[in-house]
């Protein structure tokens, strides 16, 4: 009688391996969505204090920002035609076409919308207020932790988390929230950098938060 032997895996040992793959697929896909927020986190600063830079140049001797219009399409088109916010921004339809009237998506696929205030227009100031919607927490807590204050030349003057910044806030007169409540909050500049358990605690766990910040 011939003696064979078992040289294949048993059940077990295939379970075992097909559970350690599991780990890792899992671990790798974690791996590459932590790493995907923090190029979405990057791209949405850098698009940030690009857009500050290119409305100084595109504003340059001008005193205020009311030719920017008083409606979002009017805003809008002025920021193509003045080259302030890049066509890569723009909604496309699945033809690959730009969307009239024109809108702008931020790099976590919620809206970007820019716009002066009606008590700015009055008081004839010159500032303007970006707005990003549809942002994860932690993307929330590295924007609002973001050094704008100490960047030259930005002209950074207030955020708000949640909340809309009020138009007629101003450099002196800017009030950031004390204590800074669950879920949202308000910071100037004249209050140095946001710190990061701060924002933790003014960006939302529970949804998607919107942020504003407010340039000269």
């Amino acid at each position: 009688m011939r003696n064979f032997t078992q040289s294949g895996r048993s059940m077990i040992e295939m379970l075992g391996v097909l559970a350690i793959i599991g780990v890792l697929s899992v671990g790798g896909i974690a791996g590459y969505s932590k790493a995907m927020q923090k190029y979405r986190t990057n791209r949405a600063v850098d698009l940030i204090t690009q857009t500050v830079t290119r409305m100084h140049v595109a504003f340059i001797g001008q005193k205020n920002y009311n030719s920017l219009g008083t409606t979002l399409d009017e805003t809008n088109e002025v920021l193509i035609s003045a080259n302030v916010i890049p066509e890569d921004y723009l909604i496309h339809n699945k033809e690959g076409e730009i969307i009239k009237p024109y809108r702008f998506r931020n790099p976590f696929k919620g809206k970007l919308e820019m716009r002066v205030g009606d008590k700015m227009r009055e008081a004839d100031r010159n500032a303007f207020i970006i707005r990003y919607d549809f942002i994860p927490k932690q993307a929330c807590v590295e924007i609002a932790a973001a050094p704008w204050n100490g960047t030259n030349g930005l002209g950074f003057i207030a955020l708000a988390i949640n909340e809309p910044l009020p138009t007629d806030v101003y450099l002196e007169n800017c009030t950031s929230s004390k204590p800074v409540q669950i879920g949202h909050a308000i910071h100037c500049a004249k209050d140095k950098t946001m710190l990061i358990e701060v924002a933790a605690r003014a960006c939302s766990d529970v949804k998607d938060n919107s942020i504003e910040l407010m340039f000269y």
